[in-house]
Parts: C-alpha cells; sequence; structure tokens
C-alpha cells in the first residue's frame, strides 16, 4: 500500500488519476552526513518513558548549547520500544551508517550499541553502573569507544526517605526487572542496606511490563512499602502497579522523579533533563575533539530532588515529616503553575483580548486545553467581495482593515464572493472549472477556506497509492511513520518494519516512480521518521 497528499481537493484528485504503481529506494548513509550533508548524531532509547524522554530532550538541547543544533547537524532519532530485536536492527543500521556519534540512552540500549560498534563515539546517558554493565574497563578510564553520564543516586539517601516517610517499616519489598543490568546494580545496594539497618528484603522480579499487577499482589499484606530502582520497565508502567499499592495501601518508593509524577509517594533522583544536558555537553566535548571517549572519565550528578506525590499521601493516609516537605517538590506546585497562568487569561479577558494572542510557554498550553477557551481557537477571517471586486480585494478599503487585523494577530483573512461560490456549487467539476478560468481565478473561495482550515487545525495528508485504489489520509502534523500507517490499519503500526516514501511535487518533476528511484528521489525512513505534508508512502509491515 502506498501513501500520498495535496493542498487542494482538486490536486488531490488529479494526483489519485496519475500517481501509481510501487515504491522502493534505500536510507542515506550517515558517516559522511545525511542528504542535506549534515553530520548525523545516532541517538538509541530503550523505551519511552518521562525520564528518558527528559533525558533525550536534555541531550539534544546540550548539543544546542555548544553549537550543535539542527542547522548543523542531524539527529537519528530510534526508538526500540522495549524490544531487544529492535535494539540489535538499530545497532546494526547505525553500523552500516556511521553517525558522528551516537548517545545510548539507558543501559540495554548502550550495551546494544557497544556490543556491535567499536569504531564511533558512544556517549551514554540514564545509565547507572557502566562498569558492571561491561560497557567500560573502569569508570575513571572507560578504555574503549564508550563514556557517558551516570544516573545513580544514592540509594541510602532513597532508602532514608522510604523510612522516614514510614517509621516503623519493617519489611521492605523490592520489585525489579530481572533483565536489566542497572537494576540488579541498585537492588543489590538496596539489600546491602536493608542487611545493615535490619530490614528484611520481600524480593520479587518481573520480565516484562504484564508480570507486574501479579508480583504487586503477591507483596499485598507482606511489606511497609515498596522500593523500585531506575528500572527502565517498571518505569514505564508506574500507572499499573499503583492500581495494586494505593489499593492496598502500600507505599512506593522510586528511584526516579517522573515515576513519582506518575503515581508513586515519592523519589529521591537525579534530575532527567540536567542529566541529557550534562551528556550533550560531554558529546560536544568530544565533537571538538577536546576529550576522547577512551580517557573521559563517567561523569555524575552531585545534586538530587526528593519528589512528593501529596495526592497518593492522601490515598495512603501518609503526613509528610515537616523536615522532607520542606526540601521536596510537590504535585501542589503544579497548581500554582495553574494558578499563575490562569491568572494570565483572566488579566487578557479582562482587557478584551483573546487568549490565543498570548505568548504561551509548553506549560500555559497545556493548562490551556483543559479550560476549552473560545478565544484561545484559532481564527480565520473571511471576507465577502462582490463579483467585481474579488480578483482585486485591495481595492475594497473594508477588506484592507480586515487584512490589518488579521495580521495584527498573526491570522489569515481569504477574500471570496458568496455570491459566486453559489453558483459554482451548482456546477459539475469541468464546468467548474472553466467557470474559474474564465474569471481568472485558481480556487474557489471554499476550497481556500478548507485548505486553510485544514492547516491551522494541524492537519496534514498523505497519500497510499496501488491497486485497486488511491487514498487521502488525514494525520497531524509531527505524527511519525508507524503513527501515519496506525491511521490505515493499528496492525499496520504494531508491525511497521520502514516506510518507503517519495513526495508529490518530486513525482509532479519526475513523472514516474523508475525516473524518482534514478533521481534518488525515493527513501527509506525508519519508526522515527516524522511525516510530511504530500508523502506518497508503502508501508511495510509485519504481524
Amino acid at each position: 500500500m502506498k501513501t500520498w497528499m495535496k493542498m487542494s481537493m482538486a490536486a488531490a484528485l488529479a494526483a489519485a488519476a496519475l500517481v501509481y504503481g510501487g515504491c522502493g529506494g534505500s536510507q542515506p548513509k550517515g558517516g559522511a552526513g545525511s542528504a542535506s550533508g549534515k553530520p548525523i548524531i545516532g541517538v538509541v532509547q530503550i523505551v519511552q518513558h518521562g525520564s528518558l524522554d527528559q533525558a533525550n530532550k536534555g541531550f539534544v538541547d546540550g548539543l544546542k548549547e555548544r553549537g550543535y543544533g539542527e542547522d548543523k547537524v542531524t539527529f537519528d532519532q530510534q526508538n526500540a520500544q522495549g524490544d531487544q530485536s529492535n535494539l540489535k536492527t538499530i545497532a546494526s543500521r547505525f553500523k552500516s551508517e556511521k553517525p558522528k556519534l551516537i548517545c545510548a540512552i539507558a543501559t540495554p540500549a548502550a550495551q546494544a550499541v557497544a556490543n556491535e560498534i567499536k569504531d564511533i563515539p558512544i556517549v551514554g546517558t540514564a545509565i547507572t553502573d557502566y562498569t558492571t554493565a561491561k560497557l567500560v574497563k573502569n569508570d575513571e578510564k572507560p578504555g574503549g569507544n564508550v563514556t557517558g553520564v551516570s544516573d545513580l543516586a544514592s540509594i541510602d539517601a532513597q532508602m532514608d526517605l522510604g523510612r522516614a516517610l514510614v517509621p516503623n517499616a519493617k519489611t521492605v519489598g523490592l520489585i525489579y526487572s530481572s533483565s536489566e543490568v542497572n537494576s540488579e546494580v541498585q537492588a543489590n545496594m538496596m539489600k546491602d542496606y536493608c542487611k545493615k539497618n535490619n530490614l528484611a528484603v520481600e524480593e520479587r522480579t518481573v520480565n516484562s511490563v504484564n508480570d507486574i499487577q501479579q508480583v504487586a499482589e503477591s507483596l499485598a499484606g507482606k511489606v511497609d512499602f515498596i522500593y523500585v530502582p531506575t528500572d527502565n520497565t517498571l518505569a514505564s508502567s508506574i500507572p499499573t502497579l499503583m492500581k495494586v499499592t494505593d489499593a492496598n495501601k502500600i507505599p512506593v518508593i522510586v528511584g526516579a522523579d517522573i515515576m513519582a509524577k506518575d503515581g508513586a509517594l515519592a523519589a529521591l533522583s537525579v534530575d532527567y533533563y540536567k542529566l541529557g544536558v550534562q551528556t550533550g555537553h560531554m558529546a560536544a566535548d568530544i565533537l571538538d575533539g577536546k576529550i576522547k571517549p577512551e580517557t573521559a572519565a563517567i561523569q555524575h550528578q552531585k545534586e538530587y530532588t526528593i519528589v512528593i506525590n501529596k495526592k497518593d499521601a492522601d490515598i495512603l493516609g501518609i503526613k509528610i515529616p515537616d523536615e522532607i516537605a520542606k526540601k521536596a517538590q510537590t504535585k501542589d506546585k503544579d497548581a500554582v503553575k495553574e494558578m499563575e497562568t490562569l491568572t494570565k487569561f483572566k488579566e487578557q479577558l479582562l482587557d478584551g483580548k483573546a487568549v490565543r494572542l498570548l505568548d504561551l510557554n509548553d506549560s500555559d498550553l497545556e493548562i490551556m486545553k483543559n479550560y476549552g477557551l473560545l478565544t484561545a481557537k484559532p481564527v480565520i477571517y473571511v471576507a465577502n467581495m462582490s463579483d467585481d471586486e474579488i480578483n482585486d480585494p485591495e481595492s475594497n478599503h473594508y477588506y484592507q482593515d480586515v487584512k490589518k487585523l488579521a495580521e495584527s494577530e498573526g491570522s489569515e483573512v481569504i477574500a471570496i464572493c458568496a455570491k459566486m461560490e453559489e453558483e459554482l456549487s451548482g456546477l459539475d467539476k469541468e464546468e467548474k472549472q472553466a467557470f474559474l478560468d474564465d474569471l481568472g481565478i485558481k480556487e474557489s473561495g471554499l476550497d481556500q477556506i478548507i485548505q486553510a482550515a485544514y492547516h491551522l487545525l494541524g492537519l496534514r495528508t498523505f497519500f497510499t497509492v496501488g491497486e485497486p485504489e488511491c487514498r487521502a489520509w488525514t494525520f497531524h502534523e509531527g505524527m511519525k511513520a508507524p503513527q501515519c500507517a496506525g491511521v490505515i490499519h493499528s496492525d499496520f503500526e504494531k508491525g511497521f518494519i520502514r516506510a518507503e516514501v517519495y513526495g508529490y511535487e518530486d513525482f509532479m518533476k519526475y513523472g514516474s516512480e523508475k525516473a524518482l528511484k534514478e533521481a534518488g528521489k525515493l527513501r527509506v525512513e525508519g519508526k522515527e521518521y516524522v511525516m510530511q505534508d504530500g508523502d506518497v508512502v508503502f508501508f511495510r509491515f509485519n504481524v
């Protein structure tokens, strides 16, 4: 099956009549740079969850701070979705493409690329113990092509936090993934702490997220609180764990701040965004030739953050000691931020101005979603003209006034002739086009409004082309190839392998897939490819 899009409906119909056949091609190689000529930075992340996402964002921002933004380099972002076979595939791809540097996020990701690649610098982040994971000879002198930043926080301090919140604890539950070396390291440290402090331990391991509920239920009535280290499997499914522990009034202490924000009672954690920034700076030093991985010591964060989930504390009936509350971040701070944002909205509205005209950050925009404010909606201004004026809207001074207002808001104004649109509605396609040609008009007002509204709402189109039909599919701007495949069928997303892509404009220029292939305009894109308006796509999948 294939895919493509065009801004106007007429163009889409024309394309459907013209485009046919299959797609193929190859991915540009990374050693000499991307198709744009920019060096490639490979990024591989084991799974999607808040802490690792923050580390990823911090890494990109850290490189940008040091002059390696997207204007200078191309980031090849890959996420294994927790699948070891995907990690091997990504590692093999990086080995052949030879990016300038690889950032590996979490221990399994680093192990996968380090086992496969020996001649490309690898910078790790969100990794607990590089030596135990056999990524380096030792933290002081790594001795190979791998170095990075550790996310190891003080396990003793984390356990002290748990005991301060549950002072009468005698038995502690321990849950971690048996397949994650980083988790095993922390688990052993936790057990050493408990031995020194006369605490009994009920240890449980999971193989996948499917085991979490059963394992948690097995600890009910046996433990006073549960400790979960910075484990990627558990971190990606904290809500599943909390359904059991909250129901059984079991506090959960975790090793990552995002895990507490997702539902656990408390965390003592590194700041994963800052961890990523630190990693980005380290990568920049390698790219600049200031340091080499083999001699660059593993770095650590020196400051830790306490996060308390006040909502979960209320569910469990736990009073937070004053000395901890003073040091901690709480979810109450979210309420403070929300109040600040709502105050901005109120002042804007009382001033008679639309909320959409405010300079809003990402946090403000997220809060705004909960309120459905009418003046927050994007606006298109439509000016009705006479049939004498439609070819020269600027001649109408009312149009000029509307245009000035629209420009002041960053909005669009479209001139239409309602009388003409009524006449067009009664014509067939050929008659309609002839009518517009006679008037010297390229598109009807209705088509212009549809296009403008479509794009204002962040909607785009891709096309699937082939037997027995050609189809246009709507997607949201920023969606990646697997998500777009899922628009067609959920199995396409689940079993996504790759997308074979070319652009509509390129097809119109070269006229056939054969010519596209010869011109090198047919590409192979992976899971991190962001779909573009007008893409013609053939999805490869296996379910």
